[in-house]
């Protein structure tokens, strides 16, 4: 499932902290860190390249979409 332009907008604005904290939520990239969170945060979205997807549990987030690169 593609990324719809409101998620992306809404992906974008968590670069401020205004929005950040406004939403309570931020970004994290990197195969290592998004395992790491995952054992201790709760994830309302994860995207990624299908390969990398496949290593981390199904049930971890909310929704999950795999990209193209």
């Amino acid at each position: 499932m593609p990324l719809s332009k409101k998620r992306i907008k809404q992906i974008r604005s968590l670069s401020e902290k205004k929005y950040r904290s406004e939403h309570g939520t931020f970004v994290a990239e990197g195969k290592k860190l998004v395992l790491d969170l995952l054992g201790n945060c709760r994830c309302q979205f994860l995207a990624g390249l299908p390969d990398i997807l496949q290593e981390i549990p199904r049930l971890s987030a909310e929704e999950m979409v795999e990209a193209t690169p």
